[in-house]
């Protein structure tokens, strides 16, 4: 199994650097530290440095205002940003993001994405999520799931329970929100 999670050309943020964005040049096992993994990492001034992998984390995926990005599986567009964040999401850079109904919300950049993620890490399978027309859908388990493994979803709101793959609930009911 490969002990390292990122690789030569990854764009990562240290938590000893504030709002700096390195790039990864090299992954290494840190000999004395019981093999530990360790990153030599670029820094976007020039020079070096070598890291420890717990301190690091994948930097958020960098847009600009007409840039098409994914926001929990549903394509947006950017209208502005990145801005300063608050409140909730703790200071970090936010977008103001477009729907194709027209509508607009903002976003932290951790939750933009520049590819469609299905993830469990994008959409906790534990949770539940609110459509655009207000129904509550969940995931559902073992034998629902299709030939695939692809997440499933069940929608017990209608008369007669709606169940369909993930990425079809969003491309009829987006966007989900979790509630």
């Amino acid at each position: 199994m490969n002990q390292f999670k990122f690789k030569a050309g990854d764009k990562v943020t240290c938590n000893a650097y504030d709002d700096v964005t390195f790039t990864v040049l090299s992954a290494h096992p840190l000999w004395q530290l019981s093999r530990t993994p360790g990153y030599l990492l670029e820094h976007p001034a020039g020079g070096v440095l070598l890291a420890m992998g717990r301190s690091l984390s994948a930097a958020p995926a960098s847009f600009s205002k007409g840039d098409s990005a994914y926001l929990a599986g549903v394509r947006v567009a950017v209208l502005s940003g990145p801005h300063p964040g608050a409140g909730a999401f703790g200071g970090d850079p936010m977008y103001l993001v477009g729907f194709d109904d027209g509508t607009a919300r903002s976003a932290p950049a951790e939750e933009l994405t520049a590819e469609p993620d299905y993830s469990p890490a994008a959409f906790p399978r534990s949770a539940r999520y609110r459509d655009n027309e207000g129904d509550v859908w969940e995931f559902t388990y073992g034998e629902l799931a299709d030939g695939g493994g692809e997440a499933r979803m069940r929608c017990r709101t209608y008369p007669a329970p709606i169940d369909m793959p993930l990425r079809r609930v969003l491309e009829f009911y987006a966007p989900l929100t979790r509630i």
